[in-house]
């Protein structure tokens, strides 16, 4: 049967053949690319800092907000985690019970990604900074500040390490892989540690053994060391997810605090915010007034009048972040 009918048209089974094609790929692509963009945003450092205390004069003000859940050109600054209770995430997972073809692991923030089989074989970047594929059937790629290995399941255990080589804040996530479906492959389990602080010239590691009828957090404990080896911090996992959980990939809800539409310097306002994600649950939510810190709840004095910048940016449990910004004038 010809691909093209009498009107020169492809036929109709070409033509859906065609399109499930370009679904899978697009899918596929669009939750690799989801990955990079939010993460590397939500990774890079404090670009300013303002006085904020003790008062002065008034006059009116004026108020504008932006909500973007994938920024593309926006600097978030790296402050300290509110880590939520409210999380749905698991603290096991049933490693029987889940049909996992493959591994894809992933490190985002600037670190370097390297992986260890049980024969010592490695896949990762090498001393010369070439990339070294010596675990079989695994590959590596990388964008920018994004890097990826994926590994074949049998030659598990695996040791999963994250290099710095400066003070930094990275992602890690492990997926188990299900197999091909219509649009996407499913991850049918994923392991994440968000917000790892790192030091200069440390190196954090977790080991990831498949062959156990199931993992929990205290097995996949994460531990950093410095360069001499010695422990310096242990992390457990932020999530153990499978199912729709592993799968999210919308970012979290965000509500803003109320801001008063006059400020004035001298003007003490309360800063009231939260997330909510109704899949894999909130991880963290952050808060920066002009790059300090700040946390939910605090009551703040202004004492200059000037543009303010607010940002708030919160994190599920999958990984997938959101951030939104409100810039508010204060006059004398």
């Amino acid at each position: 049967m010809s691909a093209i009918n009498k009107s020169g048209f492809l036929s109709m089974p070409v033509l859906i053949v065609l399109l499930l094609s370009i679904l899978a790929i697009g899918s596929s692509g669009y939750l690799y690319y989801r990955n990079f963009t939010q993460t590397q945003v939500s990774k890079n450092p404090p670009t300013s800092s303002s006085p904020i205390s003790t008062p002065t004069t008034a006059v009116p003000v004026t108020t504008s907000s932006a909500d973007t859940s994938i920024p593309a050109s926006t600097s978030l600054p790296v402050i300290a985690s509110l880590m939520l209770s409210s999380s749905s995430s698991s603290s096991t997972a049933d490693i029987k019970s889940i049909a996992i073809s493959s591994l894809a692991v992933s490190a985002h923030g600037p670190v370097e990604l390297h992986v260890y089989d049980a024969h010592n074989r490695h896949t990762g970047p090498n001393s010369f900074g070439d990339i070294e594929i010596g675990i079989p059937q695994s590959n590596y790629d990388n964008i920018e500040l994004n890097y990826f290995i994926n590994l074949p399941v049998k030659e598990s255990p695996y040791r999963i390490e994250v290099r710095s080589v400066k003070n930094a804040v990275a992602d890690l996530e492990i997926s188990g892989l299900g197999a091909w479906g219509l649009s996407i492959i499913p991850k049918n389990l994923l392991i994440s540690y968000l917000e790892i602080p790192f030091e200069s010239s440390t190196v954090a590691y977790v080991n990831l053994d498949l062959s156990q009828n199931k993992i929990s957090k205290e097995a996949l404990v994460m531990v950093v060391n410095n360069l001499s080896g010695n422990e310096q911090l242990r992390i457990a996992p932020t999530a153990i997810l499978t199912g729709a959980e592993a799968n999210d990939i919308f970012p979290p809800i965000i509500t803003m605090p109320t801001i008063p539409s006059i400020i004035k310097a001298g003007d003490a306002v309360t800063f009231n915010f939260s997330a909510t994600d109704d899949l894999s649950g909130v991880a963290y939510v952050n808060g920066s007034l002009d790059g300090n810190t700040i946390k939910s709840g605090d009551v703040v004095t202004f004492s200059q009048a000037k543009d303010y910048l607010l940002r708030i940016s919160a994190s599920d449990n999958a990984g997938n972040p959101r951030i939104k910004d409100f810039t508010f004038k204060v006059t004398e």
